[in-house]
């Protein structure tokens, strides 16, 4: 079914445009604090179906997060990425619940170690290709 021109749909509307995230938005920027708020909204919603044990701590910081994204578009001072702030929280969580810190740390120091390993593995697949390309070339 189609619209006739006189209708329009706006993407802009709806309750999370009402926000006063939003409305301290400048105007071209509304659009994209509306999407970065909604997918706040839907990755809070997502932590509080699947967590363990109930707390604010992580709708705080995104609630920081959302802010900082607002100063960003003002004055363009760059924001937190979002892993860091989440892993900031699960490591508050953990300190809490007295869990070892620096368990998590070493796993997440062994994990930068493998990733490192792989990268140079790839290199050194990537200079075996071309060495086989030189040879190719040089033997045509």
């Amino acid at each position: 079914m189609q619209h006739d021109g006189a209708v329009t749909f706006d993407v802009r509307t709806g309750l999370i445009y009402h926000s006063t995230f939003i409305g301290r938005a400048a105007k071209k920027n509304k659009g994209r604090v509306s999407r970065y708020l909604a997918n706040k909204c839907a990755m809070a919603s997502r932590i509080d179906a699947f967590a363990d044990e109930l707390t604010d701590k992580y709708g705080v910081s995104m609630r920081e997060q959302v802010e900082e994204r607002l100063k960003f578009f003002d004055s363009g001072e760059t924001p937190r990425r979002n892993v860091d702030v989440m892993q900031e929280v699960a490591a508050a969580l953990r300190a809490e619940r007295g869990e070892d810190v620096e368990m998590a740390e070493a796993s997440s120091a062994k994990k930068d170690k493998k990733k490192k390993k792989r990268k140079e593995a790839s290199g050194d697949v990537e200079l075996l290709k071309a060495k086989k390309k030189k040879k190719k070339k040089s033997s045509a």
